[in-house]
């Protein structure tokens, strides 16, 4: 058995034929198998084979992709968005809260990170913002905190 690549029709990434989804976009892949072929030219027994330019599917059926709609783009991008969302603001309120106690500069910074990586989306650009201020405001708290009970 041949494994036979085909493109993914929302980012072009070559993929495996028998793929259900694209492993780098995440896009799921809709192949239909037409039993159509082409017509033959002159009444001859053998298949048309016009300029294929390099198709691999000479002579044989060909797969037809349908275009994956902009709402189905749209909801798989704001699912994986969500998901990150809700992870980079769970992380980062842990990490502000523990430096309140614990090492403040390293979880502090944690917390600035996760408030960065939040920023880069315009949806959660204010959550990240506040998290950035927060865990810089706990961090100093926390180092604050601990000089103080330290002496």
């Amino acid at each position: 058995m041949e494994n036979k690549t085909i493109y993914c029709p929302n980012c072009g990434s070559k993929i495996a034929a028998s793929s259900v989804f694209c492993p780098k976009c995440g896009q799921k892949i809709n192949v239909t198998v037409s039993n159509q072929t082409a017509p033959n030219p002159a009444g001859s027994s053998q298949p048309a084979n016009h300029a294929n330019n390099g198709n691999q599917y000479t002579n044989q059926q060909q797969p037809q992709y349908s275009q994956p709609t902009s709402s189905q783009n749209s909801n798989a991008t704001s699912a994986g968005n969500d998901r990150n969302t809700n992870l980079y603001l769970t992380f980062g309120w842990i990490c502000a809260v523990i430096s309140l106690f614990l090492f403040p500069i390293i979880f502090g910074a944690g917390g600035v990170v996760f408030g960065v990586l939040l920023t880069k989306n315009e949806q959660s650009r204010n959550k990240g913002t506040i998290l950035i201020v927060m865990s810089v405001a706990i961090g100093i708290t926390g180092f604050l905190l601990g000089a103080a009970l330290n002496s």
